[in-house]
């Protein structure tokens, strides 16, 4: 089976405290077992886009993945979205 990559994309925003984000990815909606590298995110009340490219991938299989944001107020998970390799 041939490798494929793709972009995870999101919206995020720090609520006006910096912080970080990563993207959580997995081929279960319950078990999301790989994560990019943390991202830097800057101080802003502005929600931001927010996309990283990952590699690697089966082809021709679904993957779920989330973004998640951490500053010092806490933790916040996007919803789990889904996309499926070529």
């Amino acid at each position: 089976m041939s490798e494929a990559g793709a972009t995870l994309n999101a919206v995020v925003n720090s609520n006006g405290l910096a912080g970080s984000f990563v993207f959580l990815y997995g081929t279960s909606s319950t078990s999301l077992t790989k994560m990019t590298a943390v991202t830097a995110l800057a101080a802003s009340n502005n929600s931001i886009a927010a996309s990283i490219q990952v590699t690697g991938l089966k082809s021709k299989t679904t993957y779920y993945y989330q973004a998640v944001a951490t500053t010092d107020s806490g933790m916040s998970r996007g919803t789990i979205l889904s996309f499926t390799t070529n």
